[in-house]
């Protein structure tokens, strides 16, 4: 995928003020750069920094240097159709970023996840969720959004956090015979992370 290139700009184009569209579309284009591996949390929250207070056009595209293009990037890219439901490696890395991302029904869950929400919200609802491993371990952020775990009760969950000016759920359920183990580890920033155990359905239909 081709990175980013920096042509010649006259003073013109170097002094233009961004618009909401131009940071909105240099948000999209970090936020799905995170999504596929190319830059950690401490990287996406510094050029985020910057994106909020750039004063120009050229500070908006500085923000994006060494990614790929936006027009390459920005193709939109459904979060619950079935190709992302069923990809076990998209569900690695999951970020609400002032939107809402979902993952349910018959989805493959990896052995272990990074999931960030930032004035956003992710809702991971297992109910019939497809594990690919009995131990899966959750690392979740939540920082001024949500993080939502919805556990049937026949998956054990067991979840150690920190809240700060927020909530996160210490919650053990340890079910005799549970068909995964849930280990939640993260922390919780002017935000929530949370966790519902709900009843299992009678019958499960034979896994794919």
């Amino acid at each position: 995928m081709p990175a980013t290139s920096v042509e010649p700009q006259t003073s013109t184009e170097r002094t233009l003020l961004p618009s909401d569209a131009d940071r909105d579309q240099a948000r999209a284009v970090l936020q799905q750069a995170y999504a596929d591996g190319r830059i950690r949390d401490d990287e996406l929250e510094a050029r985020l920094e910057r994106l909020e207070h750039a004063a120009s056009q050229s500070a908006v595209d500085a923000t994006l240097e060494g990614l790929p293009t936006p027009s390459t990037a920005l193709v939109p890219r459904p979060v619950d159709n079935a190709a992302m439901v069923l990809a076990t490696e998209a569900n690695s890395r999951l970020l609400g970023l002032m939107s809402g991302v979902t993952r349910k029904g018959h989805w493959h869950v990896p052995d272990v996840m990074s999931v960030n929400a930032f004035w956003g919200g992710v809702l991971l609802d297992f109910t019939d969720a497809i594990f690919t491993s009995s131990s899966v371990r959750i690392d979740a952020r939540a920082v001024m959004g949500g993080v939502g775990l919805k556990v049937p009760d026949d998956v054990a969950v067991v979840s150690h956090g920190m809240g700060i000016m927020g909530g996160f759920a210490n919650t053990v359920h340890e079910p005799e015979r549970p068909r995964a183990v849930l280990h939640l580890h993260g922390f919780a920033f002017w935000g929530g992370v949370g966790v519902q155990v709900v009843s299992a359905p009678t019958s499960r239909d034979e896994e794919p």
